[in-house]
């Protein structure tokens, strides 16, 4: 009976065991020369579909340093956070997906560096939550993770490889009624299989002059006060693909507007034309 209640109980521990994610590291290299330039890509291997990520990746500052990120083919598409330094050895990204992930090698994001002083460089995954599409948001602990990387001036230096985007990014944006409140918000989603996705700025217009450029995330409430939202997508390589959104009372102000300038044009050349006329 013992015998049995503890191979039951060994049988869950497994079943439990295998189920839960596992977030690991991938270089192209074990050993590389000073000023190498490459990318660590954080994969994702799932027997259940996951569809919500938190990550976090510490690095050896003294011999690494952080060139930026790539989510090209990250399973990522709704940002809650791209990827930042926090700190001097930190690299922070969360996010999730309306597509669930579930099987092996799924890509959540490729971080770039360089290498600077001989030495052993390290990667360690400090934050990994991940949650299930299972309708309740289901945590599961996710196991630490280790890589090492050997700086060597025997070693060979690599390029990153990356080819040069000159194409603009994939963007839609589109407006929907909070359910909640019933405002306006705005949804958009960049995609960019190259160079990946950057960033997303907003600017409004307003009081006849324009805001400064900020960066924002989906989704985004609609400024009630503004007359026109300029949206603008930016890839890793700096292509930008730009959209414009009138406010629906902007327009009748713009249609005045537009009238005016018609009369006080058509006043003017009449004006012109009676004293042609008259001369």
């Amino acid at each position: 009976m013992i015998l049995w209640i503890a191979s039951l109980f060994l049988s869950f521990v497994l079943r439990a065991s295998a189920a839960s994610p596992v977030v690991y590291f991938h270089l192209p290299e074990q050993s590389v020369a000073p000023g190498s330039e490459f990318a660590l890509t954080v994969f994702l291997n799932s027997d259940v579909e996951a569809n919500a990520f938190e990550i976090g990746v510490e690095f050896t500052p003294e011999n690494l340093e952080f060139l930026g990120a790539n989510d090209a083919q990250s399973i990522i598409n709704i940002w809650r956070s791209r990827p930042f330094l926090s700190g001097e050895n930190k690299v922070l990204f969360s996010g999730g997906t309306n597509t669930p992930f579930k099987g092996e090698a799924g890509e959540l994001m490729r971080l770039k560096f360089r290498s600077k002083s001989p030495g052993t460089a390290g990667f360690a995954l400090t934050t990994s939550n991940v949650y299930a599409a299972d309708g309740n948001g289901t945590q599961f602990a996710v196991r630490p993770f280790y890589l090492k990387l050997f700086i060597d001036v025997n070693a060979p230096k690599i390029p990153l490889g990356d080819n040069v985007d000159k194409t603009p990014p994939e963007f839609s944006a589109s407006k929907v009624e909070n359910p909640v409140d019933g405002k306006t918000l705005l949804v958009f989603e960049v995609q960019d299989r190259e160079s990946g996705s950057g960033k997303v700025l907003l600017r409004t217009f307003e009081k006849w002059k324009w805001s400064e450029w900020e960066e924002v995330q989906s989704p985004l409430q609609f400024p009630e006060t503004a007359w026109i939202l300029q949206i603008r997508a930016e890839n890793g390589a700096g292509e930008k693909s730009d959209t414009f959104f009138w406010n629906e009372n902007a327009k009748l102000l713009g249609a005045l507007f537009a009238l005016l300038l018609v009369l006080l044009t058509a006043y003017f050349c009449y004006n012109k034309y009676k004293s042609i006329k008259w001369a």
